[in-house]
């Protein structure tokens, strides 16, 4: 049976988690290449630059609260898993354009970049959001 609050916290989660991490990544990159003190702009272009690493942290992330949303199921299932990555990736491309297209900050993107310039690593991201619940579905 799928327990849709545990499904949205492990995502939550998860969402965040991979967030903090880029947002960190581009810190740490601008202080070890010694660069200016954080402009909108300069960290604005680290962190599109470093697009490929959400990947990396979305397939870890996502396969570790996989996991832990599917133990916490009585019966879990393959369909279970596939219930839960398919709620996952809506929820994410959701939440990708609120919060990366639609609500201006330090990480916005336009929808053109988002879906456009940087398809393969969009598309990428939400494959390890996908597969997310069936790799953590693989060490039960």
């Amino acid at each position: 049976m799928v327990n849709t609050v545990n499904s949205i916290i492990c995502f939550l989660l998860a969402y965040v988690i991979v967030s903090l991490l880029e947002i960190i990544l581009a810190i740490v990159k601008i202080k070890v290449f010694s660069m200016k003190p954080l402009e909108k702009d300069l960290f604005n272009y680290i962190f599109k630059n470093s697009r490929y690493w959400r990947v990396i942290f979305a397939i870890i992330t996502f396969s570790v609260l996989g996991y832990a949303y599917n133990s916490s199921l009585i019966h879990y299932s393959v369909i279970t898993a596939l219930l839960c990555s398919v709620f996952w990736l809506l929820l994410v491309v959701m939440f990708d354009l609120l919060f990366r297209v639609i609500i201006q900050n330090a990480c916005s993107f336009t929808i053109d970049e988002l879906f456009k310039d940087n398809l393969i690593w969009t598309i990428l991201t939400y494959v390890g959001v996908i597969v997310g619940p069936f790799i953590g579905l693989l060490f039960l």
